[in-house]
């Protein structure tokens, strides 16, 4: 823990002066087309901008933090971010008015969220577990119309395809000659790729031969991958396989084309297959944002696509991140033939940016007829018109070496993440490697080298399965195996017998990632679930030549310790948790939070899934396992563990689990059942305000867990006690959300806070009155500055250090006035103390969180009275809505706090299509609501 912090009153002077030299030494873009102009704060005009993503919800900045510490914050948005949304900006920040901010932040009004608007996403949505993001363009000024932005992934394949061209060899080809690939965009010169054979080579333009047929195919794609263009449509990639190598153009369609020449004896290029154009995208963006029914801020009634991108080939699992600038998004896309893919997106803007169909084009335009450009797309920078610069870089095939390069390497659950302060981008993939970016966004991205990537999570070994047979619902695979439930398993090689029942349209549904379940998983087989058309008989599908690859080294989203060491810290789906310093070494040793020794071997359910928590300030981290034997106060049914919740410390060379915590009562079965992943847990905003330190519970904040499983929703606040994570809730509060068996989406924070000018304060010795025109309500929280003794009045100095002395939580209010409970060492008489100059900052601390069962909702919760509530009981629900939700939801994203008509606002992607919520053809839709108690 680090032991030397400065006091909160002078970390709020530290941190004006700091935000005038973080906002004043830099410069920004000012449009959506101009390029930003380093990764820093203010724009030449003043104005400020806010990037909010996936990470915000990841990085942690309490009060209490050191100067030395401070200094590392100067080029982190989220950390400002979490000042300003919280409405606590530190006073004097330069270009950041923070009167103005906070005086936006008012008018709560408790009741129903209500849709704005929802807009079609065509054949897929925001992944489970993943979030849209959202681009405030100016924090100084009313939220903009026209440059306020949110993106959203879409979990889809595009239907584009690449041009490509399969070379073969059949021998050693001689020394010196050479091979070429020719790209040619439409309207543009084609660049020539050539590569020379050598006896002794194996580096820039020159592949090494071998009498090894399949190793002259390993090196002939190694060169040509390790020779991307500096330009973002001249790029091309070659998978190697056998004896045969596969080059294709990263930019998708009909409008690149290939072509190729060759000297080589013994290799021959094959034909090139052309790129075709599909019509669903995978990555949109809408402004015009505070638009819907009633009167608007925008006075429209939907909002506008700024782009429908057809973005390469594969879906968009995960989330995406954003440029500091506004102009560029990064992201990463599944091929199934290269793997994953990341890109970083200068996107445009105007009608060249989406499609040209009646449907889409005629209808972007704000009207009451829903535009439908998500399945009218345009592939960036290649469409006739497209002004965007799309740039890919293939993970495991071209950052690793010929060794390690790997075809067909996924990224499942693993966002990318940027350090702002020096402009690399860290994102795994679904063979245990962490990839670093350098630059991102600043210049043409470029993979880091040295070190990088680095495998943190071993590949484990591939298994070759003996037997497999099908019901229609259930598949059995006979294999030795030492496997676990919830564990992804990707099966290949799997054949048609007819003589058996097995169909090709079985093996289309058995062959690909499953998820092993529970029943009949032993050392010699297990199961999963799928929908089969027709069940085998006998010996079921022809399994020879067929494998099966363990899903044990699947990385989360990596998160960096942007406020402290710079070290970088990801799980796995074997729930170890790694730290990887910047330079790409072994910062500490791994720690394995989802076995002790033997026990739960089988059990690991998954592992970590969603990216760490971490809290700078304080230098520890949260992490969620799916299972964990250690965890106390809550055992699932039969099996010793739980879902656990891990407190850990670090420094910058070690690392260290604290506490264990359970977070469900046992009723989910969380070790025993596949199929409900547990997200990462949130901080309140005491935490935020009083940090962890104390030795008293009630003088720290909390940190708010979940747990969804086959019983419903379980949800719990725990406290700290001198920095430890105490694993029991207080009173044993354990709300219940729901109970069918259901999944949970992340859990998002929002402290709606604002100023109120206090004209009055006096004092029993239990109970302080406050005298202030505000919007407060009962069990909103509330902090006093400014409040002066006033001793003709008996309110004395101890008073008053009780009275500014903290966050408090409201126990009556009024327009005019309100209360909180503390104890006052003397009761004040007439008028009470000083307050000349004095203010009370406050309002709700929401948390928001989807669930896809009891029914489908989203659901307002307000921390932390509505965790207050007996086991078993269900929360006090702030606000709900079930009919603009499908399926559940994904991860959550906040916006501004604003008195303009659809302007405060949460936005997130349905699970499932509907045909009512978005249009009515049958749809994944992007949804907005307006915040409960926000507008």
């Amino acid at each position: 823990m680090n032991a030397l912090k400065t006091p909160q009153s002078q970390n709020v002077a530290f941190l004006a002066r700091l935000a005038v030299l973080l906002l004043t030494a830099f410069g920004l873009a000012i449009s959506f087309n101009a390029p930003a102009c380093g990764q820093s704060f203010a724009r030449p005009d003043g104005s400020v901008p806010v990037p909010t993503d996936w990470s915000s919800r990841h990085v942690v900045f309490t009060a209490g933090f050191t100067p030395e510490q401070a200094a590392k914050m100067w080029n982190e948005p989220r950390a400002y971010a979490e000042w300003l949304l919280r409405g606590n900006a530190p006073e004097y920040s330069g270009p950041v008015d923070s009167v103005l901010v906070q005086g936006r932040l008012r008018k709560h009004v408790t009741r129903k969220m209500k849709k704005d608007w929802a807009i079609s996403l065509g054949a897929g949505g925001v992944a489970q577990g993943m979030s849209p993001a959202k681009y405030t363009f100016n924090v100084n000024q009313p939220p903009s119309c026209m440059f306020d932005f949110a993106v959203f992934p879409i979990n889809a394949s595009t239907g584009n395809t690449r041009a490509n061209v399969v070379g073969t060899f059949t021998g050693e080809p001689q020394t010196g000659a050479t091979t070429s690939i020719t790209i040619t965009p439409t309207g543009a010169t084609g660049v020539t790729l050539t590569l020379t054979s050598s006896s002794t080579s194996n580096t820039g333009l020159n592949f090494q031969l071998s009498a090894t047929i399949s190793t002259n195919a390993t090196n002939l794609a190694a060169a040509i991958n390790r020779n991307l263009s500096g330009t973002a449509l001249d790029r091309i990639v070659a998978v190697a396989s056998g004896d045969t190598v596969t080059v294709s153009a990263l930019t998708p369609g009909n409008r690149v084309t290939l072509t190729d020449a060759n000297t080589l004896n013994n290799f021959s290029w094959g034909t090139v297959a052309a790129g075709t154009n599909g019509a669903q995208a995978n990555v949109v963006a809408f402004n015009q944002l505070y638009s819907g029914s009633g009167t608007s801020l925008c006075n429209l009634s939907n909002p506008e696509f700024i782009f429908s991108y057809a973005s390469g080939v594969g879906p968009v699992a995960t989330s995406p991140g954003l440029s500091l600038g506004g102009t560029e998004i990064s992201f990463v896309e599944n091929d199934p033939s290269i793997g994953a893919i990341l890109h970083v997106l200068t996107f445009g803007s105007g009608s060249t940016e989406y499609g040209a169909n009646a449907s889409c084009a005629s209808n972007n335009n704000g009207g009451t007829t829903l535009p439908t450009c998500a399945t009218d797309p345009v592939i960036p920078g290649s469409t006739s018109g497209s002004i965007a610069t799309d740039f890919m870089l293939p993970l495991g095939l071209v950052a690793a070496n010929a060794a390690t390069g790997l075809a067909g390497a996924a990224d499942s659950f693993s966002s990318p993440f940027t350090n702002y302060g020096d402009d690399t981008t860290y994102v795994g993939d679904n063979n245990g490697f962490l990839y670093a970016i350098t630059p991102t966004f600043n210049a043409t991205p470029a993979y880091a080298g040295a070190n990088f990537p680095v495998q943190v999570s071993a590949s484990p070994a591939s298994l070759t399965p003996t037997k497999l047979t099908a019901s229609t619902t259930v598949v059995t695979v006979t294999v030795t195996n030492s496997l676990s439930i919830g564990e992804l398993v990707t099966i290949a090689g799997v054949a048609a017998n007819t003589g058996n029942g097995c169909t090709a349209a079985d093996v289309a549904a058995i062959n690909g990632t499953q998820t092993i379940i529970a029943a009949g998983l032993s050392g010699t087989q297990f199961e999963f679930d799928a929908t089969i058309p027709t069940a085998t008989t006998g010996t079921g599908c022809t399994v020879n030549g067929a494998t099966v690859i363990p899903g044990s080294n699947y990385l989360s989203s990596p998160v960096v310790d942007v406020g402290d060491t710079g070290n970088i810290f990801v799980g796995d789906s074997s729930s170890n948790l790694y730290a990887v310093t910047s330079a790409g070494t072994t910062a500490a040793t791994a720690l394995a939070l989802g076995v002790n020794g033997s026990t739960n071997q089988g059990a690991i359910n998954g592992g970590i899934r969603d990216g760490a928590i971490i809290d700078s300030t304080n230098e520890v981290g949260y992490v969620v396992a799916a299972c964990n034997p250690n965890t106390t106060g809550e055992g699932d049914t039969g099996t010793k563990g739980n879902a656990g919740l891990i407190q850990f410390s670090f420094t910058s060379n070690s690392l260290t689990a604290i506490a264990f915590a359970g977070l469900d009562t046992g009723a989910n079965q969380n070790c025993s059942v596949a199929g409900f992943p547990i997200y990462a847990p949130t901080p309140d905003e005491r935490y935020y305000a009083l940090g962890i330190g104390s030795a008293t519970a009630a003088n720290n904040g909390e940190i708010i867990g979940a747990a969804s499983g086959t019983g419903g929703q379980q949800l719990k606040e725990l406290q700290f006690v001198s920095s430890i994570l105490q694993t029991t809730p207080p009173n044993s509060d354990k709300p219940q959300l729901g109970t069918n068996a259901s999944t949970i989406s992340p859990l998002t924070e929002f402290y709606n806070s604002q100023v109120f000018t206090v004209t009055g304060v006096t004092a029993s010795t239990t109970v302080v009155t406050v005298a202030a025109n505000n919007t407060l309500a009962a069990n909103n929280l509330v902090t006093l500055s400014g409040v002066a003794a006033n001793t003709t009045n008996n309110c004395t100095a101890a008073d008053v250090a009780v009275i500014n002395g903290g966050i408090q939580t409201i126990a009556t209010a009024t327009a005019t006035n309100f209360t909180f409970d503390a104890t006052i060492p003397t009761a004040t008489t007439g008028t009470g103390c000083t307050v000349t100059g004095a203010t009370a900052t406050g309002g709700p601390d929401y948390l928001f969180v989807g669930v896809n069962e009891n029914p489908s909702a989203v659901y307002t919760l307000l921390l932390p009275s509505s965790l207050l509530v007996a086991q078993g009981d269900p929360p006090i629900i702030t606000a709900t809505n079930t009919t603009d939700v499908a399926g559940g939801t994904s991860a959550t994203t906040v916006d501004n706090d604003s008195t303009g008509g659809q302007a405060s606002s949460i936005y997130f992607g349905t699970l499932a299509t509907s045909s009512t919520i978005c249009g009515t053809a049958a749809a994944y839709c992007a949804v907005k609501l307006t915040q409960a108690g926000l507008e």
